[in-house]
């Protein structure tokens, strides 16, 4: 109201009261206007009603007084929940893409809470005494982050309700009027920043800068420069900060875990659970390890991952080893609290079981891990890129080698894998050649391994560049990755005697051969019959034309329902173990169409020898094995080594069938035969 309305007002109650005999209460009746300070004066009368003005009074500010304790307890009651909804955020940073976050929690429990303030703020009326509780509630929620801030909040409340009423109205209304006003015109810029960075480093108990930014020390940037300065500075205090905690302990296990027990009884349960894992007592250690009280304790998810992995390895059981891979992927969710040479060992360990299980895909959280951990070695993103490519997934490989060579171009080991990638997955030769001419260049280097010079080799042969391939070949063998430049298996016994073709009657295959030879005709019938099961050839192998097959033993293991198709076939193999027993090889037919050219290629190992039995159409099929090239004929059987360079020519008509029959090379013994994995 206008200065000259109360007044007047003034006169005519001054009036009235000139005209009144009996005395009786006086107050203002004006209606307040902004700025406006309301006084109420109370005079002694004999009536005994400013008694009743007090009780109700005073009854009112202790209702007041309880509404804002119950609003209190109940905003501590969110912070507490909110926090836990953080906690359990970040529990599950390892289920997925391990995605860790070096951000304090407080952080983020303080960006909630300011969130849920910013909410209720919404919910304001425009009565004073409401207005009064939504402000108290606001300080406390502000405030809540710290216990020592939220302490000392609510000590201030109480003194300030003990002061009289005229006091409140006349002192606190047009603070808590302002502060409102203040708050009211944060930005939410203003009120995100200052979370981000002061919410870590201020310390307990001291206001904090976005609350109350008058106590504050440090002035907030009011230019871009001095903003990425001050961005600066905290980023470096946040590296020391992690290095110093990265740094590796002493020698006691107290001294390198984190997450220790404070009590001395829950140490002693580790110590003993150590002592049970060391006796192999396995299945103790990892029930003392699981206690609900040791959940924070790095030391008793290490303890509980090893009894699981030694139990597991022990009783060749994979339910146990996924049990156990499980327990190292939880303890590698305290990886910001763990040393780098305790999250090597933990981590070398996960990925090794990992591969043991055989499931490539599940490495990749943790190599993720060991990439954000150790940003400056591309070792682990090469190892990330070969784990795609042995769970057969080049697309995801390729884009992490393309990463890694825009940071380091001169990379061997991923030159060498993106060639690889290049050749097999999309046949782009010239780039595959290059990029793993640059990875072998001068023979050294981490990518000197022996398939990348049979995949160079065999690019340069596709790309009709055969001098170069065979130099290529040279380089290899006499390097030692290749038993000769024409003998380029990979995986072998170097023991084994190596020729290019056998004479059947040199080997204990003899009488194999001789009860094929005696039912080709059979034996050519049941491949006719089943001509509709036939499969393309599918590893690129041919040049031109067609070329089909029809496995009935593949690694030792027949095909389910394929011997039903050619009894007569599998009658006579499973009389040789070392045929229907070969891990190593296959036992089917092939057919090959006139005019097809199956390109120079080398088989995989040297530990099995091939049978070809000629079944139909032989004249003009040529084979070539090294230098030498031979010609089928039909009921005959031909013995040669696949680990050698062969080729071979379809110049005749007709469809030329074949059975090929894989047996065990004679040199190994009936031990490594057992031991050798399959192929």
């Amino acid at each position: 109201m206008s200065g000259d309305v109360q007044p007047r007002k003034r006169k005519d109650k001054r009036r009235r009261k000139d005209e009144l005999s009996v005395e009786e209460p006086r107050g203002t009746a004006a209606v307040f206007g902004e700025g406006d300070v309301f006084m109420h004066s109370q005079h002694e009368h004999g009536t005994g009603g400013h008694w009743c003005a007090k009780v109700i009074f005073f009854s009112l500010l202790a209702i007041l007084v309880t509404l804002i304790g119950l609003i209190i307890l109940e905003n501590r009651g969110l912070s507490e929940l909110e926090a836990n909804s953080v906690e359990s955020r970040y529990s599950g940073v390892l289920e997925g893409w391990l995605e860790d976050t070096p951000d304090d929690n407080h952080h983020d429990e303080h960006t909630l809470e300011l969130k849920h303030h910013e909410e209720g703020d919404e919910d304001e009326t425009a009565e004073d005494e409401d207005i009064e509780v939504e402000k108290i509630e606001k300080e406390v929620s502000d405030e809540d982050v710290l216990e020592e801030a939220a302490a000392s909040s609510v000590e201030e409340k109480q003194q300030e309700e003990d002061k009289s009423a005229e006091q409140s109205e006349e002192e606190e209304a047009p603070e808590e009027g302002q502060a409102a006003d203040d708050d009211e015109f944060l930005e939410p810029e203003d009120i995100e920043e200052p979370v981000v960075v002061e919410r870590i480093t201020a310390p307990a108990g001291k206001p904090l800068p976005e609350v109350e930014e008058g106590t504050s020390t440090e002035k907030p940037s009011d230019t871009l420069a001095e903003e990425e300065e001050y961005e600066k500075q905290q980023e470096e205090l946040r590296r020391q900060k992690d290095q110093a905690s990265h740094q590796d302990g002493g020698n006691s296990l107290e001294d390198e875990w984190p997450g220790e027990p404070s009590e001395q009884y829950w140490r002693q349960q580790l110590d003993e659970a150590e002592r049970e894992l060391r006796e192999a007592a396995w299945s103790a250690a990892e029930r003392r390890a699981s206690a609900p009280e040791l959940r924070g304790s790095a030391r008793a998810r290490y303890v509980r991952a090893r009894a699981l992995d030694a139990a597991a390895e022990a009783r060749r059981d994979n339910r146990l080893l996924s049990q156990s891979i499980a327990a190292y992927l939880e303890l590698l969710k305290m990886n910001e609290r763990l040393s780098d040479k305790k999250l090597l060992e933990i981590t070398n360990r996960t990925l090794d079981r990992i591969r043991f299980r055989g499931n490539y895909l599940n490495a990749e959280p943790v190599y993720r891990l060991l990439i954000r951990r150790f940003p400056d070695d591309p070792e682990h993103r090469n190892n990330l890129s070969i784990s795609f490519l042995m769970a057969n997934r080049a697309d995801l490989a390729e884009e992490v080698l393309k990463e890694t060579l825009r940071r380091w171009p001169d990379d061997r080991v991923a030159l060498a894998h993106l060639g690889f990638v290049l050749k097999t997955s999309h046949n782009k030769l010239e780039e595959a050649v290059d990029a793993m001419r640059k990875a072998l260049e001068g023979d050294i280097g981490a990518a000197n391994e022996p398939r990348f010079y049979f995949h160079l080799g065999d690019a340069l042969l596709l790309l009709g560049r055969y001098k170069e391939a065979e130099e290529v070949h040279k380089r290899g063998a006499a390097l030692g990755h290749f038993l000769s430049p024409a003998q380029r298996s990979l995986y072998n016994v170097e023991r084994l005697k190596s020729r290019p073709w056998w004479n059947i009657e040199q080997t204990p295959y003899a009488r194999l051969a001789r009860n094929l030879e005696a039912s080709w005709k059979a034996i050519l019938k049941e491949g006719e019959a089943a001509r509709a099961l036939y499969e393309q050839e599918k590893e690129g192998l041919k040049e031109r034309g067609e070329w089909s097959q029809l496995d009935i033993f593949v690694r030792g293991q027949e095909i389910p329902g394929r011997c039903k198709k050619a009894p007569i076939t599998c009658s006579i193999v499973r009389q040789e173990l070392a045929a229907v027993g070969c891990k190593r090889g296959q036992i089917k037919f092939s057919a090959m169409e006139a005019g097809t050219h199956v390109r120079p290629h080398v088989g995989p190992t040297n530990c099995r020898l091939r049978m070809h039995l000629g079944l139909s159409n032989t004249e003009d099929t040529y084979i070539r094995v090294d230098k030498e090239i031979r010609q089928w004929q039909a009921g005959k059987v031909l013995m040669f080594d696949d680990s050698f360079e062969h080729e071979v020519w379809h110049n005749g008509t007709g469809s030329r069938l074949v059975l090929i029959v894989d047996v065990w090379h004679p040199d190994l013994t009936p031990a490594e035969r057992r031991a050798l994995p399959a192929i």
